[in-house]
């Protein structure tokens, strides 16, 4: 049986056991109103050899999230952190009615799902990351 059918019978199973419920992070809803010079990178990124190359490269990168911030009439700029994205999942399981959630995450998703591991209001939290 090949990894496609795995995850067939996979997703089957988990709509069997689950009430499946999908939402965008924030982080998806900034990518579409993302200001113009948000998508500008401010450096390029490189390891610095000595502490001058650091504190140039920190100047650079803070003048670049200056200019982002600046730019950023959502609000969303100062609220992209994965603990704001985790407390948001706790609003989807408020909304749902549950008392506690269980939730599965991949890639940049299991950086806010982490943040939640032993919280009393998650029953399970299975992760997978592409990094």
């Amino acid at each position: 049986m090949g990894p496609s059918r795995e995850r067939a019978i996979h997703r089957t199973e988990l709509r069997r056991r689950f009430d499946l419920v999908a939402y965008d992070p924030r982080t998806t809803v900034w990518l579409e109103r993302m200001p113009a010079v948000c998508q500008e990178p401010a450096v390029t990124l490189s390891e610095p050899r000595d502490r001058g190359e650091y504190d140039a490269l920190a100047a650079a990168m803070a003048k670049g999230f200056t200019a982002c911030r600046t730019a950023d009439r959502t609000g969303l700029f100062a609220h992209l952190d994965s603990l704001s994205v985790a407390r948001d999942m706790d609003a989807v399981r408020e909304a749902l009615g549950e008392e506690r959630l269980s939730f599965m995450a991949n890639s940049y998703g299991g950086v806010p799902s982490a943040a939640t591991r032993g919280c009393s209001r998650s029953a399970s939290v299975p992760c997978t990351s592409t990094g």
